[in-house]
């Protein structure tokens, strides 16, 4: 092993062998840019979200849909291991992170966002749907649809999903067909039930499984489904407007300082701009130093695009997930909104949405990020049961981009509680008044608000 020498400010030297600088040589050229290929333009830009309930494949379709892309050369394979990556999740054996894929069709270049289903894992959930355009609805021919396929509608509703493709999984020549009209009755019904229409979603029976194991008719339904989803339009795209970026997740690529994935959520972005990273009460100048769509080197992002953006002198620690990056002194930042709030029916979960009282902190999602917020219902309100609505003021614990007729999801640990839509941007809160709502109510407050919970609990009993 040749040893090479090396000096640093004449004043150190160091003996290292030339397999170590081969070694870092190589891993600082698989983060440079200057040795990726650009992203090429040529077909419209989709993305896509796997929806459904845990263990009724979502992940094992997301696989087979990139073995079978892959023989065409349009997709690189990836196994469910591949897919399920983590040390927990193959404990576990379900999906926790949403997980992205690329492929393409015809016509469309797709990013394939495989969600976790679980109930305990709703919030990744919510992250990973955001910016999608179709959602690919799974659902187990035996099982049915359920009421997390209902949560997954409602989220995919809320972060903007248009189009719907019904995937009836674990259907073959054993199957009953009587069993496969129920199910797609059911799952048409709970579509129509949250907002879509039902009318216009194709339905594709299969088995991923048989899929996997290169079975003909695993290959068909998967075939037919890539199929379907080249005839749905494409999605409207808003280029005559400031860029906006959402950041999913953040990390940091070799000796380029910080990198953060998610998707333009308007306008543009080039590489070069000086930018604003703002949110959460931050505020942080910065530049694109490049945008990366699946290794790819772009020179500039639009509205849709599925990208990595690097940027220059900022800390990983300086950023959060729901954080945007904006043109430099195009937006501020929000505290106080005014919503057209939605709660859910009880029976749309299996477990109790209990009354919602004024004053309570909620917490709401918006993109891909989730803030505290106190909700002030309207005059002579002290209370929202389960499906009533209300307009009211919301006063958050901190600041971030929102914008008139942007949707929100409301949560209450594992479950959403409901939905909702910024109607009003409202004068924001004093710096004074938001450090009240975070050091949270006096005593006296406190002692209000249980006098105000025993009233509202004694004119419900036993409602709540």
């Amino acid at each position: 092993m040749r040893l090479l020498k090396c000096s640093f400010l004449n004043q150190y030297s160091y003996s290292i062998s030339s397999t170590s600088v081969n070694r870092f040589l190589k891993r600082f050229a698989s983060t440079d840019p200057r040795n990726k290929a650009p992203f090429v333009r040529d077909k419209v830009h989709v993305n896509v979200c796997c929806l459904g309930q845990s263990g009724h494949g979502k992940t094992t379709l997301s696989s087979a849909i990139s073995l079978i892309q892959s023989k065409s050369n349009c997709a690189i394979y990836k196994s469910v291991d591949d897919i399920d990556k983590s040390p927990e999740e193959k404990s576990k054996g379900q999906s926790i992170i949403p997980c992205k894929l690329e492929f393409t069709t015809k016509s469309k270049h797709v990013v394939l966002s495989d969600l976790p289903g679980s109930q305990d894992y709703i919030k990744n959930t919510i992250f990973g749907a955001s910016g999608s355009d179709i959602g690919i609805v799974v659902i187990n021919c035996n099982e049915g649809p359920t009421e997390q396929t209902r949560n997954h509608l409602i989220i995919a509703r809320q972060q903007g999903v248009k189009q719907l493709i019904g995937f009836i999984n674990q259907f073959d020549e054993k199957t009953d067909h009587e069993s496969l009209e129920i199910c797609e009755l059911a799952t048409r019904e709970m579509i129509t039930e949250e907002g879509f229409n039902s009318n216009s979603v194709k339905f594709i029976s299969g088995s991923t499984i048989a899929a996997l194991n290169n079975q003909p008719n695993g290959i068909e339904s998967i075939e037919s489904l890539v199929s379907t989803l080249e005839s749905l339009t494409n999605p409207e795209r808003n280029l005559n407007c400031p860029g906006l970026f959402y950041i999913d997740k953040i990390y940091s690529p070799q000796g380029r300082g910080t990198g953060v994935t998610g998707t333009i959520n308007q306008g543009k972005l080039a590489k070069g701009q000086i930018v604003d990273c703002i949110g959460f009460n931050r505020h942080i100048k910065t530049k694109i130093n490049y945008i990366e769509c699946f290794n790819k080197v772009l020179e500039e992002a639009v509205d849709g695009d599925s990208v990595e953006i690097v940027l220059q002198g900022v800390k990983r620690d300086d950023i959060i997930r729901g954080m945007t990056i904006c043109p430099s002194g195009e937006f501020n930042q929000q505290n106080n909104i005014q919503v057209q709030l939605q709660l859910l029916k009880s029976q749309s979960t299996h477990q109790k949405v209990e009354a919602l009282i004024t004053t309570n902190l909620v917490n709401l999602h918006f993109q891909t990020g989730d803030l505290l917020g106190q909700v002030i219902l309207s005059k002579d309100k002290d209370y929202l049961l389960p499906g009533s609505s209300d307009l009211v003021e919301i006063k958050l614990l901190r600041s971030c981009i929102l914008l008139e007729g942007q949707s929100l999801i409301f949560r209450d640990g594992d479950q959403i509680i409901g939905f909702g839509e910024i109607t009003k941007l409202l004068d924001p809160l004093t710096t004074v008044e938001q450090q009240k709502l975070i050091k949270g109510r006096s005593r006296k407050e406190k002692e209000q608000f249980k006098l105000l919970v025993d009233k509202i609990q004694s004119q419900l009993n036993p409602t709540i």
